[in-house]
């Protein structure tokens, strides 16, 4: 059979006509005329053609000639899977070996287990790691003193202006929620014709984290030397 005898053959048997044909392929009538009288189809229409008419490209620049053989093929293929399904329903234990599915997502069950006792150990470190901070946490000292108080409070001494300065500000921060807070500072000036001069501060209060305390400190002469000692303090978180 001829190129175009088999396409019009392959286009009426799918009960296609020539302008149905045509829209599925997106060209003209007259194009679909021409490869039946015998033309040679367009390389870029010939995937969706054979898809259409159900052919192999080979089967259409041959006119048909491949489907035959085709056919044979496809006949010969369908006896030897009948016969393997058939050697398969028989109980063949070699065959069934082969089939048989290597276990649930992929795995065996030894390689199940495995996985099951690493995410285990996994998930036992992390819980141990967050018990122990809390625990850590809850336990911590709940007293502030003159061993501890730099860890819950910092304390700064601070000039009001840059220059001449005779008056300081004793500044109290905290750093996390403190109650009750009680501390006495005694701080230090040193001047080169004045000598030295110290006074005694007192501050108290509830502070929260970031919460301030200040006193000032006004001195009888301009200092530029100045420092600080805790006498005592006492306190407790919150």
């Amino acid at each position: 059979m001829d190129r175009g005898n088999f396409l019009r053959d392959r286009r009426e048997h799918k009960g296609l006509s020539v302008s149905e044909l045509a829209k599925m392929l997106n060209i003209s009538e007259w194009k679909v005329e021409r490869w039946e009288d015998g033309e040679t189809p367009d390389s870029e229409h010939l995937l969706l053609l054979s898809s259409i008419l159900g052919v192999s490209v080979e089967d259409i620049l041959r006119g048909g000639g491949a489907t035959e053989q085709s056919q044979g093929y496809a006949q010969k293929e369908s006896v030897e899977r009948e016969s393997d399904d058939q050697t398969l329903r028989s109980g063949d234990p070699v065959n069934e070996i082969d089939i048989k599915p290597s276990g649930r997502n992929g795995y065996s069950a030894a390689e199940r287990k495995f996985g099951y006792l690493v995410f285990t150990v996994f998930v036992a470190v992390i819980v141990i790691q967050l018990a122990i901070q809390f625990f850590g946490w809850v336990n911590r000292p709940r007293e502030i003193t003159l061993e501890n108080y730099n860890d819950y409070i910092e304390i700064d001494l601070v000039p009001t202006r840059n220059f001449n300065c005779d008056e300081h500000i004793l500044r109290i921060t905290a750093k996390e929620d403190v109650k009750g807070l009680d501390i006495t500072v005694n701080v230090a000036f040193h001047d080169f014709l004045q000598g030295d001069y110290s006074e005694t501060v007192s501050l108290s209060g509830n502070l929260v984290e970031g919460g301030k305390l200040e006193q000032t400190v006004k001195l009888p002469f301009f200092s530029f030397d100045s420092g600080y000692e805790v006498v005592s303090v006492t306190g407790g978180l919150s």
